[in-house]
């Protein structure tokens, strides 16, 4: 750790972690999307991607 005990510059957000924070959230939505949307295909039925979908959301 670099910034040991030097509290400015640990409190601080650098630049990538406020990326990361802004990109995963719509990454991880369309990956489940994707997979609910394979589990529609093979399954032909509609009860379980909607279930699934309801979870993503929440």
């Amino acid at each position: 750790m670099t910034d040991y005990a030097q509290r400015p510059q640990i409190l601080s957000l650098a630049l990538i972690t406020a990326i990361t924070v802004v990109f995963s959230g719509p990454i991880a939505f369309c990956t489940q999307a994707f997979f609910i949307f394979r589990l529609y295909t093979f399954s032909h039925k509609k009860v379980l991607p909607i279930f699934c979908s309801f979870l993503v959301i929440t």
